[in-house]
């Protein structure tokens, strides 16, 4: 390196000298030092001193940190391509007779690489690999966290349309790598009936194996399921089986098919006051379109005239939880130009003249129009409870919210606050006419009842009409509070204790709420002390919320007016330590949150398992086998979130090599 005057420069050898014009630098002594009088000189007049020869001693003989990743070998690199694409297609629902031409499209594409020259991989192997290499290990990683971890588990029951019946098993835990409540599929636990005797057996039995242990419900803190009496029934049910092994099991019928129930028997109820099927309406409207492209463009000439945009009609499905209010949006959207398709046109079928005989009625377009402001509170409610993200602790809120809006539409004010401010707004009177709101009182909507006086003013209704039509409005809401208040779990001190969760309530609850889950659940909070756990939560409520980091916030959603992420803000809690010390400030407190949020909210997560079933399980590919092929795709998509950056591990590539012989050697004897 070059050091001197500025009229030659000079050379020095010395690996721990740098030059800076007029000062050199000394990396072992962390000096600068000039050198601009005397140049070579005064470095090795530096370089001679005991402090720097002292320090350059220890330098020499100071161990050296080496980072290094272990290279993968050429197999090692062809095995994880071949594992990442055969995750990739299965994450995306593409068939695996895709890999078919997706091998020679690699080594024909990519010719120069070595990887891609001896890639080989067809249906038959990329299914040995998610079937014995991927699936099995990530099953492992779960039943692992099972064993110490609480968790809760989720079943439904498929249509008994074949020889076996799918009875999906999820388990919903705390995933402490994300910081987050996460739902994985565990086993189709397939039977041949859909008794509650054979799903228990199947499910226990399945558990038994994975947990291998007798008592596989202990860590169990919750098991969802619908509202069917073979779930949840007072006899014979799979409840009452389970709360046999393990009675501290909380059992969390599905809110989200209380919600559409509840509409639904308001529907029928409204029907039976008027005698209008919204539902009738919606499906005769939908088939009568559906299959013919001369009716489409038919209707689509009339939009023109109408001056209104053709849409499709939407289909409603009676079991589909959102369906109807989408229906009946696109029914109004176009209510003009349908209304002249059917008055002009003349066709000899019974869904015709029905149809016809709708739209020559004035007030189909009042009952649309109540519909579709009735509905919107029931979609909402539904379209939230519907989320992945832990709502235990503000179900109960959602749903009292849910009863007070419809109780708005009918029940005097001065009667409904009276009971809101009491909390017992199940105990309102609501079919004490003295209570509700007089008929153009109602909060049917405003272009409802705006078109309700219009039609009434021009003489095209009739009083008996209108007071009917009031009438029936009654009917369905009072049908509607009257199922809600008989199946939603407005009583369930579970979830009123669990209210604590939510950092924006903290306040609101004392230890009592906390100590509950304690003792309700000693199989999993048996062993914590009391003490100990009271002064973290404490703590807890004594925190504000500057103490929040703000990427903490944004994560969890903590400043918007919706419930924040509270998996999101736990795990950012569980991490604080105490001062001075490395115990974990809510190391107590966290184990009693992370139980509540495995509690299931509702079973959506189930109904999200049929669909990927269904994508997987089409017409073209009905061959997979539940417990084999489709059972290890439904594995990829629940347990991999983005497959591009998945990465498979040792164990996996070890177990990959011999995918292709262990299928061989399973199927010798059938060949």
């Amino acid at each position: 390196m070059s050091i001197g005057k500025r009229t030659a420069p000079l050379f020095v050898r010395h690996s721990n000298i740098l030059y800076h014009h007029s000062r050199f630098e000394c990396k072992v002594c962390n000096k600068r030092i000039r050198c601009d009088h005397m140049g070579k000189r005064e470095v090795i007049k530096h370089t001679e001193t005991q402090s720097h020869k002292d320090l350059a001693k220890t330098f020499q003989f100071q161990a050296r940190l080496q980072f290094s990743t272990p290279s993968l070998n050429e197999t090692q690199q062809r095995l994880r391509a071949e594992l990442k694409m055969a995750v990739l297609t299965a994450n995306n629902n593409i068939p695996l007779a895709f890999h078919d031409k997706l091998s020679p499209t690699i080594r024909s594409v990519f010719p120069d690489s070595k990887v891609a020259s001896n890639y080989h991989s067809a249906s038959t192997k990329a299914m040995c690999l998610l079937n014995l290499a991927v699936a099995p290990l990530l099953i492992e990683k779960l039943v692992e966290s099972m064993r110490t971890q609480p968790f809760s588990l989720s079943t439904d029951g498929s249509n008994d349309s074949g020889l076996q019946k799918m009875n999906p098993a999820t388990v919903r835990m705390y995933d402490l790598q994300n910081d987050c409540i996460s739902t994985r599929f565990l086993n189709m636990c397939v039977t041949s009936s859909s008794t509650a005797e054979s799903i228990y057996s199947s499910l226990n039995s399945k558990l038994e194996e994975l947990l291998q242990c007798s008592s596989p419900w202990d860590l169990c803190s919750a098991v969802g399921v619908d509202n069917t009496s073979v779930n949840i029934g007072v006899r014979d049910s799979i409840k009452t089986r389970v709360l046999q092994q393990n009675s501290a099991i909380f059992f969390n019928g599905c809110p989200c098919h209380i919600i559409h129930n509840a509409a639904r028997k308001s529907s029928d109820e409204f029907c039976r006051s008027c005698t209008f099927d919204v539902e009738e309406l919606c499906i005769d409207i939908f088939y009568w379109f559906d299959k013919s492209t001369k009716r489409k463009n038919s209707l689509q000439s009339y939009c023109t005239f109408c001056d209104q945009d053709y849409r499709a009609v939407v289909k409603h499905v009676s079991t589909r939880w959102l369906s109807l209010e989408q229906a009946v949006e696109r029914i109004l959207k176009q209510y003009e130009s349908l209304k002249s398709y059917f008055r002009s046109e003349d066709e000899p079928q019974p869904r015709f003249k029905r149809l016809s005989d709708h739209f020559n009625n004035s007030m189909t377009e009042v009952y649309l129009l109540f519909f579709q402001n009735a509905l919107s509170c029931f979609t909402q409610a539904n379209q939230f409870l519907q989320k992945e993200e832990p709502l235990v602790h503000v179900l109960q809120p959602q749903l009292l919210s849910l009863l007070k809006k419809i109780f708005g539409k009918f029940i005097k004010p001065s009667v409904l606050s009276v009971h809101v401010n009491s909390d017992t707004l199940v105990n309102v009177s609501f079919s004490d006419m003295s209570n509700q709101l007089a008929d153009k009182d109602l909060a049917i909507g405003f272009l409802t009842k705006q078109t309700l006086n219009q039609l009434y003013e021009e003489g095209d209704i009739s009083e008996v009409q209108k007071k009917s039509f009031y009438k029936a409005a009654r009917h369905f809401l009072m049908s509607a509070v009257d199922y809600l208040i008989k199946w939603c779990p407005f009583n369930e001190e579970l979830m009123t204790h669990a209210t604590w969760l939510d950092f924006e309530r903290r306040l609101e609850k004392n230890f009592d709420s906390v100590e509950y889950f304690v003792h309700k659940f000693p199989k999993i909070l048996g062993n914590i002390n009391i003490d100990k756990l009271s002064e973290e939560f404490i703590n807890y409520q004594m925190l504000c919320s500057n103490d929040i980091p703000s990427s903490v916030k944004s994560r969890a959603n903590l400043q918007d007016e919706d419930p924040h992420r509270v998996d999101y803000l736990w795990g950012y809690l569980r991490t604080l330590q105490e001062p001075g010390t490395n115990h974990k400030a809510f190391g107590l407190l966290f184990r009693v949150a992370e139980l509540i949020m495995t509690i299931p909210h509702s079973n959506a997560g189930e109904e999200r398992i049929f669909s990927l079933i269904n994508k997987n399980k089409t017409p073209s590919r009905s061959s997979l086998q539940l417990e084999g092929t489709l059972s290890s795709l439904i594995i990829v998509k629940t347990h991999i979130s983005n497959a591009l950056t998945w990465q498979p591990t040792e164990a996996m590539l070890e177990k990959a090599k011999g995918a292709t012989r262990t299928y061989n050697e399973q199927h010798k004897d059938k060949n």
